[in-house]
């Protein structure tokens, strides 16, 4: 005998949905001086040649005019209605931070500061000040964040920190301790732009702000998507001491403003 059922993943009451990591960057904007220089100047030499043949002063005095209230309005300034600008020059605009995130996102790399040099084995759970990842060239703050009024994780204030979940484990106690960052922003690639390039066998290591510091070892990297993603098993309870390293991945959705999937890099405490 024998039978089959569908299991449908449900969202896990008490814990936060994977976290907004990223931001791809819009088309490139056009050069809207370039084209209104080479029209003037088609323009300019239409009007000297009906001015040469003298056909029709009239008419070449209305043809510059014409022209002029043209040129106008292609040089028209950015606070110009949308109506006055031509329909050719309107692109679709950047995501805003605030559209994204709710708050603006710094993108500017901060320093360590004076920070130990000297890390020593931690001797239990640590809050995470932080991040060393060797095989990426990683060596970043941690920042703590908890969970935004839509129940998804935060993600750090900038693109180039690590957002560790206050809400959850800390790294070294049992349980999964969650680590995100942003995968890239409208001006290039974040500090997590390289997570996918880890493989098992990598060490990842996370320390307070005294140096004390905990080691772990990535186990497997797994692409989730976001409709449906494993919520239990990446911020659920865990017996094992583990960390999960979360980004976004996948293709940009210019709609829901997010990427349509999400990396989880999964490590044990060494």
């Amino acid at each position: 005998n024998a039978a089959s059922a569908a299991i449908v993943g449900q969202a896990a009451p008490g814990l936060p949905g994977p976290p907004n990591g990223g931001m791809a960057p819009a088309p490139n904007q056009p050069h809207p001086p370039r084209g209104s220089l080479i029209i003037a100047a088609g323009l300019a030499g239409f009007f000297g040649l009906l001015f040469l043949r003298r056909r029709s002063q009239r008419v070449a005095v209305a043809a510059a005019l014409m022209g002029l209230a043209t040129m106008t309005t292609i040089f028209a300034p950015a606070g110009a209605p949308l109506s006055a600008v031509p329909q050719a020059s309107l692109v679709a605009a950047r995501p805003s931070d605030t559209e994204l995130f709710g708050r603006p996102i710094s993108t500017v790399k901060p320093e360590l500061g004076t920070v130990v040099t000297t890390f020593r084995p931690a001797t239990g759970p640590i809050v995470p000040y932080r991040i060393r990842i060797p095989a990426l060239g990683i060596d970043t703050v941690v920042e703590s964040v908890g969970v935004t009024a839509r129940g998804l994780m935060d993600v750090p204030s900038n693109i180039w920190d690590g957002g560790w979940l206050a809400t959850g484990a800390k790294p070294g106690a049992p349980g999964q301790a969650i680590i995100d960052g942003h995968l890239d922003s409208v001006k290039g690639s974040a500090v997590f732009t390289d997570l996918h390039r880890l493989q098992p066998g990598d060490r990842v290591y996370v320390s307070d702000v005294a140096g004390h510091e905990v080691t772990f070892i990535v186990t497997a990297l797994q692409v989730e998507p976001l409709d449906g993603f494993p919520t239990v098993r990446v911020f659920g309870p865990a017996k094992a001491r583990l960390l999960n390293l979360i980004t976004c991945a996948g293709h940009f959705d210019p709609v829901r403003r997010t990427y349509d999937h999400r990396l989880v890099v999964s490590a044990t405490l060494v």
